[in-house]
């Protein structure tokens, strides 16, 4: 894996925290005030990034599609909700001021914005505005002309990898590079609503090996426990959903976080990362734990002359005597002085060099 990809000022990478994504998408539904609500708690909570869509206008899909979704809702995702795809699309646009309006809070707020495009307007938009990232969707990973149009942008790519094949996605990573951007991905099961099993961990490494590249997770389990899991696999960024509401009727919010869970949920991410971090080896200073070590002291009064037993000993700390691993070299010999009970064994009442 490249040693370094960077957003902003933040290194994803092994070597770092794992970065955290709060994902809002447009779960606001075109409502700016409720958009900078959701960037006031995100700050709170203590999120790297904020990630929304710049989605300005509602014909990224054509205007008399029969086309439905289909999304569960609710409490554990147990109701589909039924909707025509453009309708779905119209209720979430909201237009390039209101996006501004976003934007310039965000920057109040210090918090820099991941967004997901869908045209070169987009692109343009997030350029101008300094965003944080680009972020091009899985349906997206073939659309050579807006890949290429964001790499030139200048700003890092994220690339969604749910149900991308890894020949397009090499492909996707292709034309970046031909055109001097950068790019990681997020994995995910390319399912709304994924079990544990959905998951399969275990490919992160071999997703790292493929591209050279950090790989995230954008997170649709019903609850945490698959974060902390990804953690352990190897997920250098975590993008996960967050909303006032998980439970109401909305497309992608049965995953998500709810804000009053989101900075507990932030912390723990960054507890788990940091367990991951360094050397990878058990060389520790001893000094410490050298004070706690046992050594022999002897179980009863000894005469000079005698010949030590094993029964004769016992172990207690501090090491004032010979470590239990030597002992065995001065069972059988004599000792040169008297010693009483409680007194450590040392290697001077042997006549014995001091070993270590």
């Amino acid at each position: 894996m490249e040693n370094k990809f960077k957003i902003k000022s933040y290194i994803v990478s092994d070597d770092k925290p794992v970065c955290f994504v709060a994902e809002a998408g447009s779960f606001f539904n075109n409502n700016v005030n409720l958009a900078k609500e959701y960037i006031h708690l995100c700050s709170e909570a203590k999120v790297d990034f904020f990630k929304t869509e710049i989605l300005h206008s509602p014909d990224v899909i054509m205007k008399n599609t029969k086309i439905l979704l289909k999304y569960p809702s609710g409490k554990n995702g147990k109701k589909i909700i039924t909707e025509n795809y453009r309708k779905f699309i119209e209720r979430k646009v909201m237009n390039l001021d209101s996006y501004l309006k976003l934007f310039e809070y965000s920057k109040k707020k210090k918090l820099p914005i991941i967004a997901t495009v869908f045209d070169e307007i987009g692109v343009d938009f997030l350029k101008f505005n300094n965003a944080a990232a680009i972020k091009i969707s899985r349906n997206n990973v073939q659309h050579k002309v807006l890949v290429e149009y964001a790499a030139k942008s200048g700003l890092p790519i994220i690339f969604d990898l749910g149900g991308v094949t890894i020949k397009k996605a090499l492909k996707a990573l292709k034309w970046v590079y031909q055109n001097n951007g950068k790019a990681m991905f997020n994995y995910h099961p390319a399912k709304s609503l994924a079990n544990g099993k959905d998951h399969q961990l275990n490919i992160i490494n071999n997703l790292k090996k493929n591209f050279k590249t950090p790989i995230g997770l954008s997170c649709h389990y019903y609850g945490n426990e698959i974060i902390y899991t990804a953690i352990g696999a190897g997920c250098n960024l975590i993008e996960k959903g967050v909303d006032k509401n998980p439970e109401r009727k909305e497309a992608d919010l049965v995953t998500a976080v709810s804000f009053k869970n989101l900075s507990n949920l932030v912390k723990k991410v960054k507890d788990c990362s940091n367990s991951m971090i360094g050397k990878q080896d058990l060389i520790v200073n001893e000094s410490k734990l050298k004070n706690s070590w046992m050594a022999a002291v002897s179980k009863k009064d000894l005469k000079k002359g005698y010949r030590i037993k094993y029964e004769d000993i016992n172990f207690s700390w501090p090491p004032k005597g010979i470590l239990p691993e030597f002992i065995g070299s001065v069972i059988g010999k004599k000792l040169i002085k008297n010693i009483k009970k409680y007194e450590p064994l040392k290697w001077i009442h042997f006549n014995e060099k001091k070993r270590k």
